[in-house]
């Protein structure tokens, strides 16, 4: 049977995913959390217009305590976005909300030999209740 090679990305979030599961639970590693929502939306940094928006309440017995968001671009490779320094400073200080943006980090790789900054921007806003 045929199997399609595997890309980088591919093996850079089969790693991530391991993180995150061996990361405890929001609940266990901020006991006075009691609800989490996320609106997250991905832009193109050279369009304004965004192209993903996901809005979550958080389980906070299930969730892991890694908030690893995966990059909108299909072909980024070593992006993603993740907001636990956000949130960790946000519960620290009882924080009721916070917003930001994080640009992505990561490559596009449209080719073998064509690579560039991937032009992913993530604007965030996460509502915490104590």
């Amino acid at each position: 049977m045929y199997k399609p090679p595997r890309r980088p990305q591919d093996e850079y979030r089969a790693k991530a995913r391991q993180q995150v599961q061996a990361a405890p639970t929001l609940a266990a590693r901020f006991p006075t959390l009691t609800a989490l929502a996320m609106e997250l939306t991905f832009h193109n940094a050279t369009t304004p217009v965004f192209d993903r928006e996901l809005k979550q309440i958080v389980n906070l017995a299930n969730a892991k305590s890694v908030l690893h968001i995966q990059c909108s671009n299909p072909d980024c490779f070593r992006g993603d976005f993740n907001l636990m320094d956000e949130l960790a400073k946000a519960v620290a200080d009882r924080q009721r909300s916070i917003n930001g943006n994080r640009p992505c980090r990561g490559w596009s790789t449209t080719g073998m030999t064509n690579q560039k900054r991937c032009q992913t921007v993530l604007r965030y806003k996460l509502t915490l209740k104590y």
